[in-house]
């Protein structure tokens, strides 16, 4: 679940911090295939995330790419 700030208040009462600034946690999924992945990040894109903000990895048997969501979290797709 990716609830807007208003309704994520109704589950906690510490402050949200601000993910833009700091660097609160990264979130790796896995997909089947690196067209999965791209697919993936174009979609993310599309709904105002923006790619790559982190390196891209290839390492031969695995690659990755990121992206930040609209508040700022980080997202990995391997």
């Amino acid at each position: 679940m990716l609830p807007p700030h208003d309704h994520y208040r109704q589950f906690t009462a510490r402050p949200i911090g601000d993910a833009k600034r700091e660097s609160q946690m990264l979130l790796a999924l896995t997909a089947s295939s690196k067209d999965a992945v791209n697919a993936t990040i174009e979609k993310g894109v599309a709904a105002g995330g923006c790619a790559d903000p982190n390196p891209l990895r290839d390492l031969g048997f695995m690659s990755n790419r990121h992206i930040d969501d609209p508040d700022g979290n980080v997202w990995e797709f391997i």
